[in-house]
């Protein structure tokens, strides 16, 4: 698989794989970011038959998992990648580790309009030039006589809860197809897709860093980038 570098700036919008799983969707209109750190390794021995090994067998039966594999499988096919029929033959071993951190509070400042609505037709409250009256600038309505009200921008305290997801795909050198004397098995690549947002939704947020991982395997980012990527609309 040819591996390349993309600059730590790059933004870029990517295809939905939601399309490739049989879902509508449309173009770049409705976004997610989603961070991507990816990795390559130009001396280990590549390739494109891949077999998934589980770490944790008992996971085989969990509905999640199974859901995350059939992701990753269909990313992997998308870039021209294959499972081996005899993963003792495959070229890569394919390791997945997926899930989510604690939730993090984040407190933030935001100016919200407020309508003010003044007491007295002496005005008195800021905007008033001419208290009382109805020059130029007076916060007395010269039609009506009434005081005219206002909108301020009020700085307020937002208190939001984040969950960071996040799924890293890491290709390794078949230990199998190692010979006596041949150096240990080495990583070919990895990639790691990461999305925050406020909900603990691991399985909504899944298929985007799915869409952004793909576009990174095999290459190096030289360090982590954020990445827009569509999503469908409900």
């Amino acid at each position: 698989m040819p591996r390349s570098s993309r600059s730590l700036t790059d933004t870029i919008c990517v295809a939905s794989i939601t399309l490739l799983l049989g879902f509508a969707g449309g173009g770049c209109a409705t976004t997610t970011a989603v961070k991507i750190d990816a990795a390559a390794n130009a001396s280990a021995a590549d390739g494109y038959a891949y077999a998934i090994s589980t770490r944790d067998p008992g996971k085989s039966s969990d509905a999640r998992h199974n859901e995350v594999i059939g992701y990753v499988h269909t990313a992997l096919n998308s870039r021209g990648m294959y499972e081996a029929p005899d993963p003792a033959k495959a070229d890569v071993i394919i390791e997945v580790d997926y899930g989510e951190h604690p939730p993090q509070t984040k407190v933030t400042t935001v100016s919200q309009p407020v309508m003010v609505n003044p007491t007295s037709t002496m005005g008195g409250y800021p905007g008033s030039s001419y208290p009382g009256s109805s020059y130029p600038g007076s916060n007395i309505d010269p039609l009506t006589g009434l005081p005219r009200s206002s909108v301020v921008m009020v700085p307020t305290q937002r208190v939001t809860y984040t969950t960071e997801k996040y799924i890293r795909i890491r290709a390794n050198e078949n230990p199998k197809l190692k010979r006596r004397g041949d150096p240990p098995p080495q990583q070919v690549w990895a990639v790691e897709a990461t999305l925050e947002d406020e909900t603990t939704d691991f399985e909504a947020a899944l298929p985007a860093m799915i869409d952004a991982a793909i576009e990174y395997i095999g290459q190096n980012t030289a360090g982590q980038v954020t990445v827009r990527v569509q999503v469908p609309s409900s």
